[in-house]
C-alpha cells in the first residue's frame, strides 16, 4: 500500500491531516529555533552566577549578568543600567524586569496552542473519516442486497480504517513535541522567576552598587 493509495481512498480527511502535519512540522521547526537560546544549562549557570555575585558583593551583579548569553540576562542588564536604578525606584525597576520576562515567555509560548489543537483534532478527524467510510460500506451492502460480496465489505472496512491510522500517525508525534515544548517553557519560567527573585529580593541594597 503506497501513499497514492492512501490519498485515493482516504478522501478529504486524509488531505486535512496532511495539512495538519505540514503545519505542525513548520511550527516545530520554528519553536526549536526559538528555544535554541533558552537552554536549562545556560539558565542554571546564570542563576549560579547571580547567587555568587549577591553573596560576594552586590556591585558584582551587573558584571555577572553581562557575561551571560541567556536571554533574560540581556533584559536584566538593561534594567539594571536604567535611570530607575539611580533614582532608587525599586518598584518600577522590578515591574519592568518582570514585564520583560513575561514578554520572553509569551514569545516562547506562541504557536504552542495550535500544536495542542492539532494533536487533539487529528485522531478525531481520523475517527470521523472511519465512521463515514463505514457508513458508505454498509450502504453498499444494503444496496447489494442478497448479492453481498464479503471481499467488497472487507475492502471497504480497511479503506475506512485508513483515516484512523492516519490521524494517529499525525497526532502522536505532534502531542509528544507539544509536551516537550511545554516542559521547556515551564523550566524557563521557573528559572526566570527564580533569577528575578534573587535580584530583587532585597532591593535596593543588593542591586545598587
Amino acid at each position: 500500500m503506497d501513499i497514492l493509495t492512501i490519498l485515493d481512498h482516504g478522501g478529504v480527511v486524509v488531505w486535512i491531516l496532511i495539512l495538519f502535519s505540514v503545519a505542525s512540522v513548520a511550527i516545530v521547526l520554528v519553536k526549536f529555533y526559538e528555544f535554541r537560546s533558552y537552554s536549562s544549562h545556560q539558565a542554571a549557570q546564570l542563576t549560579h552566577c547571580l547567587e555568587q555575585a549577591i553573596a560576594l558583593h552586590p556591585s558584582h551583579l551587573r558584571e555577572s549578568v553581562a557575561q551571560h548569553d541567556y536571554p533574560l540576562a540581556q533584559d536584566l542588564l538593561k534594567v539594571l543600567q536604567s535611570d530607575s536604578v539611580r533614582n532608587r525606584d525599586g518598584i518600577a525597576l522590578q515591574q519592568e524586569a518582570f514585564r520583560l520576562a513575561q514578554v520572553r515567555l509569551y514569545g516562547l509560548a506562541k504557536h504552542l496552542k495550535p500544536l495542542e489543537v492539532m494533536a487533539m483534532m487529528a485522531p478525531l478527524l481520523g475517527l470521523l473519516g472511519t465512521v463515514i467510510g463505514m457508513i458508505v460500506a454498509f450502504q453498499g451492502m444494503e444496496q447489494a442486497g442478497a448479492n453481498v460480496n464479503p471481499a467488497v465489505l472487507s475492502g471497504g472496512i480497511w479503506q475506512a480504517l485508513l483515516t484512523t491510522a492516519a490521524g494517529l500517525i499525525v497526532a502522536i508525534p505532534v502531542a509528544m513535541t507539544h509536551q516537550y515544548f511545554e516542559r521547556r517553557l515551564e523550566d524557563n519560567a521557573h528559572h526566570m522567576n527564580n533569577q528575578l527573585q534573587l535580584v530583587f529580593a532585597q532591593w535596593p541594597r543588593r542591586v545598587e552598587g
